[in-house]
């Protein structure tokens, strides 16, 4: 047998149903405002920052070290200097840490870390021309621990990290 819906069953003349479907309407129309309502701001927001521009940060101290490094990254990407992927990542990392880093430590660490994925893949007597195995090198730098002899000592355990 065909449905049939009782009369309590969405009956649109009934009072509690009729009540409902206000509170539903009602409850969709304030969420609709209040979407509405954030778009406004932010609408409000980007065109004021358009408009005026964005807050000066040049008083917050560090401020300039990323100013400098925007500038010598600028230039490289204007072709006014070499573009050097190390010295911009080196730059970019330095500024984070207040103009602290050394640029040929900083090279010095990358060379060490090349040199172990070079002697990790000889290890494991795989093509270090396979992008694959080099993948995997720099995968096993990254996440495995580590046991740094130096100078014939074992130094200490640490985890390969940039």
């Amino acid at each position: 047998a065909p449905f049939t819906p009782s009369k309590q069953q969405n009956n649109i003349y009934d009072p509690n149903e009729l009540i409902r479907r206000r509170q539903r309407a009602q409850q969709e129309i304030e969420e609709a405002t209040a979407i509405m309502r954030e778009i406004e701001e932010c609408y409000s927001i980007a065109s004021s920052l358009t408009k005026n521009g964005f807050p000066s940060q040049a008083n917050i101290p560090g401020t300039e070290y990323f100013r400098s490094a925007y500038q010598e990254i600028s230039d490289m990407l204007h072709d006014s200097i070499t573009l050097n992927l190390k010295r911009a990542i080196f730059l970019i990392k330095n500024a984070f840490l207040n103009n602290q880093l050394n640029f040929n430590d900083f090279q010095k660490s990358i060379s060490e870390k090349v040199d172990y994925c070079k002697w990790r893949m000889s290890e494991l007597k795989l093509n270090p021309h396979d992008g694959l195995v080099q993948n995997m090198a720099i995968f096993s730098l990254l996440t495995d621990t580590l046991n740094v002899r130096q100078l014939g000592n074992i130094k200490e355990n640490i985890t390969g990290s940039l």
